[in-house]
């Protein structure tokens, strides 16, 4: 399973450069909500490359208890649901990591935190405040496959917005991808199921 670390590398070195004006298109038109009839399809200003997003929205102040979940509906696979983000940005819960500017990522005390915190480590997803409006949040990620994604936004349980949009496949861009976690990998252990050398015949 791809780490954070990974999301991170691949955002901090190559989504500025990379996915900056690259977009898929207007959200389709055909995707029904997972959940909620009522939900609004919204701009999230969803922007990518190959399995590669990113998007932003504005949290209103009044969004308490507002979760966030990302799903791709082609291939079903569920990136997870970020509860209270409100509240995250505020400072009143951290049950959530939240970078104040997106060049806090990878500094000093990110990499300290790391150690102790997991959600440095294991969050699938990767928020961080805007600086020119403390009230917008950008959030990224990689999924496994290319497909159909939502971004979908609940309170009190009922999905009220969502953000969808098309990943589309691009060979090149999936092969820096798939690198950059190699990378990041290592290379892989040697067996340790191997089968044991037959013993000797009886007498010899």
């Amino acid at each position: 399973m791809r780490t954070s670390l990974l999301v991170m590398v691949v955002l901090a070195v190559q989504t500025l450069s990379a996915l900056q004006g690259q977009t898929n298109g207007p959200a389709p038109t055909n995707g029904a909500p997972v959940a909620g009839a009522g939900a609004k399809l919204v701009d999230l200003h969803l922007q990518s490359k190959d399995r590669m997003f990113l998007g932003k929205i504005r949290v209103d102040p009044s969004w308490e208890h507002t979760s966030f979940r990302f799903l791709n509906l082609t291939s079903k696979q569920d990136l997870g649901t970020y509860p209270d983000i409100l509240e995250n940005m505020n400072g009143a819960k951290a049950t959530v990591k939240i970078y104040k500017h997106q060049s806090d990522m990878f500094s000093d005390e990110d990499i300290k935190e790391a150690k102790t915190n997991p959600l440095v480590t294991q969050q699938k997803v990767v928020f961080y405040e805007d600086d020119a409006d403390p009230n917008v949040v950008h959030f990224a990620s990689t999924y496994d496959d290319v497909g159909t994604i939502q971004v979908q936004i609940f309170q009190k349980g009922k999905m009220i917005e969502y953000g969808e949009t098309k990943l589309t496949r691009d060979a090149d861009f999936s092969a820096l991808i798939q690198a950059t976690d190699q990378a990041i990998s290592g290379p892989q252990a040697a067996s340790t199921n191997q089968a044991k050398p037959s013993a000797p015949p009886a007498g010899k």
